[in-house]
């Protein structure tokens, strides 16, 4: 029955993740063939180097993150993989304690699934070795059993390093940042970093977490998107406040930032974007339009406003309301006043 349940665990999973990846654009990574061989023992080799010397933690590595046919290549990695995999083997069958045969047996047990044989180099993360790992510290427990000094020094450094991690989550802030202290080549680290300083409000910090990411990775997308849905976001809060040339000039700012994510050599929703550029392009070319649907937005909203006051009783607070109909109505005083200035009439 565990098993039956456990392979039904595999399949669900790997449809959740091919599903996800031919969603964004990533569908050549997820097909089965000879050569997933070659990566599956490359990762083998990152997997049991990390268990057994955890220097780097976090969620982002800069080891063949974003997919590549050379991933699938033979070089010194596979050379160690091959090795190690088939050395396992041989102690396996070779030793005769349980104990070994129970570690190793383990290790391979609970790694299998996330050697890349399907989702390729995003399954390799830190976090799915945790288990796994249990086996190599019980392989070291049994080898250092009989001399203590080496089993304390080699416990120690496990129990500092995992002390030292430890603060890293506190906070989501602090987590995100941890993974550019570890890996400060990995651009992927550096966006999301950007995207929880954008949670939090600093906004600031965010774009810069976002150049630096670009700056590592010049052809990675989504650090390009979100810097064009920061301007996006600010020239459309201008257009509601009655700064209407600024929005358009933000909304020019913004283009170049979209045309590069459609140009990078992975774009990940492609289909979501184009109707994002073509939507900027129109409100760029045709800015008359845009403003005309920005009148007729104030009009509804003071009717809805007026509506809504006319049904309040006579212990209700109106202030509120009537507070806001008189702001819709400047900043339609104000649109009417732009539009007049720059020659736009109703079409």
């Amino acid at each position: 029955m565990s098993v039956v349940m456990g392979f039904d665990i595999i399949r669900q999973t790997i449809k959740l993740r091919r599903d996800e990846f031919i969603k964004q654009n990533m569908a050549k990574s997820i097909y089965v063939n000879l050569r997933k061989t070659i990566v599956a023992l490359k990762t083998f080799i990152y997997y049991l180097a990390h268990s057994l010397v955890p220097a780097t933690i976090g969620l982002y590595h800069t080891w063949g993150y974003h997919y590549d046919t050379s991933i699938e290549r033979k070089d010194w990695h596979f050379g160690l993989g091959f090795l190690a995999f088939i050395g396992l083997i041989g102690i396996y069958f070779l030793h005769p304690a349980i104990e070994v045969k129970l570690s190793i047996l383990w290790f391979v047990s609970f790694v299998f699934i996330f050697l890349n044989w399907i989702t390729i180099q995003q399954f390799v993360t830190e976090r799915y070795v945790f288990l796994p790992t249990i086996g190599t510290c019980l392989l070291i427990s049994y080898v250092t059993q009989d001399y203590l000094v080496a089993y304390a020094f080699i416990v120690g450094i496990y129990l500092c390093r995992t002390w030292l991690i430890l603060p890293t989550y506190d906070n989501e802030l602090r987590f995100y940042q941890s993974n550019v202290w570890n890996f400060p080549n990995s651009e992927v680290a550096y966006g999301n970093l950007g995207v929880t300083y954008l949670r939090l409000g600093q906004i600031g910090s965010a774009l810069d977490s976002w150049h630096q990411s670009i700056r590592i990775n010049p052809d990675y997308d989504v650090p390009y998107y979100n810097i064009f849905s920061n301007f996006r976001s600010t020239a459309d809060m201008a257009l509601q406040n009655g700064d209407y040339q600024g929005a358009v000039n933000t909304y020019l700012q913004a283009l170049p930032y979209l045309e590069k994510t459609l140009s990078c050599k992975i774009c990940h929703f492609p289909e979501m974007w184009k109707k994002d550029h073509e939507n900027l392009m129109e409100r760029i070319k045709n800015p008359n339009k845009m403003l005309l649907f920005e009148k007729e937005r104030l009009i509804k909203l003071q009717s809805d406003l007026t509506v809504r006051l006319n049904t309040m009783g006579l212990a209700d607070d109106v202030r509120p309301i009537q507070s806001s109909i008189e702001d819709a109505k400047r900043q339609y005083d104000r649109l009417e006043s732009f539009m007049k200035s720059n020659g736009i009439t109703p079409t």
